[in-house]
């Protein structure tokens, strides 16, 4: 199954290719901080389940933790990807930002 998303301008486009989407509540400060909510939801996905259709190259990646990175859209600022926290090569995607 395919599903895909984008940044809040359009820009940048992405297709997550997995038969289902896992979809987790994480509710740590900087989650609650980067999100400015209560807790943020994203959705999980390997790297090679992953793929950006359009808009790679203004991804602007910064170091949240350390070996965490959150990456964003430079035109909107649209929080895409976090990557680097859970030790493996997983991504986690926010659920927001889904079609």
């Amino acid at each position: 199954m395919t599903f895909q998303g984008a940044c809040l301008c359009g820009a940048m486009r992405y297709e997550i290719q997995r038969k289902f989407l896992n979809a987790m509540h994480c509710y740590c400060s900087m989650c609650r901080k980067a999100h400015g909510g209560a807790f943020s939801t994203h959705v999980s996905a390997r790297r090679d389940q992953f793929e950006w259709l359009s808009g790679s190259e203004l991804l602007v990646s910064r170091q949240s933790s350390p070996g965490a990175y959150r990456e964003f859209c430079q035109r909107c600022g649209t929080h895409m990807v976090v990557h680097g926290q859970t030790g493996d090569d997983s991504l986690a995607i926010p659920a927001g930002t889904l079609d």
